[in-house]
């Protein structure tokens, strides 16, 4: 449905609807006019929610701490998407990340970035104690650090990557690092052209892919970003969870 989710429905859910076990957000809308506070109260009141697709600009450290409360359902699955508006969103810090990965050790995060999102935010909410299991970057800039930074920093939970960006020899190096480091990474789509050299690189350091999309560069120009591709990486992760299709 492409209707804007703002804290009057969210409330009407979370008072008349308690037994959800699974919330998804995300949608057409181009808008969310959800508050933190009132995604508080509705994961207080939701105990038995295991799964929230939501905007980042939706969540706080509150938000992230009710999930832990006593005599809840553990919560499993956590995808927030960042846009542009989270410049003026006040992020949630690498600390509060490291009490919910010790308080919540089965939770996987996934993180979406859409074109609007500039390099700088995606480096402020990008942090080491994610528990980030799947990452998906989509922008027009060279986001080759902040690939660089997610080997580095999420490698030991890492299982899905899609990146469509501008095509640059930093980015492919990126990669490779990035699949070199990740020994859980099972899913990699890069919509830029590589460097058949890269992909034979990334093929040895994860023979055991079970899905990639790695595109040969054919041409001397790749620099367009596919960024229109379907959102692979959570697709597939909502049809395991019985959400899609």
């Amino acid at each position: 449905m492409a209707i804007a989710f703002d804290d009057k429905l969210i409330n009407l859910l979370s008072g008349n609807h308690q037994h959800l076990e699974v919330m998804n957000m995300q949608n057409k809308s181009l808008t969310c006019r959800v508050t933190p506070e009132c995604m508080e109260v509705f994961v207080r009141k939701c105990r038995k929610l295991k799964v929230l697709i939501t905007f980042y600009k939706c969540l706080s450290e509150q938000v992230l701490f009710a999930m832990t409360e006593p005599g809840r359902e553990p919560m499993q699955f956590l995808s927030v998407l960042c846009k542009m508006e989270e410049k003026y969103h006040r992020g949630i810090t690498n600390e509060a990340w490291s009490v919910i990965g010790c308080k919540l050790p089965d939770l996987k995060v996934a993180i979406h970035f859409d074109y609007t999102t500039d390099r700088d935010q995606i480096r402020k909410i990008l942090l080491p104690m994610i528990p980030l299991a799947e990452l998906d970057i989509r922008s027009l800039s060279d986001v080759h650090q902040e690939v660089h930074l997610a080997g580095k920093y999420c490698h030991n939970s890492l299982e899905s990557v899609t990146i469509s960006t501008t095509h640059s020899d930093q980015l492919e190096e990126s990669l490779v690092y990035l699949a070199a480091q990740s020994a859980k990474l099972r899913v990699l789509h890069s919509f830029c052209g590589l460097r058949k050299s890269t992909i034979q690189s990334i093929r040895e350091f994860r023979p055991e892919l079970q899905k990639y999309t790695l595109q040969e560069n054919d041409t001397e120009d790749c620099s367009l970003p596919l960024i229109f591709q379907g959102r692979f990486a959570q697709v597939e992760r909502m049809k395991e969870l019985g959400m899609y299709g």
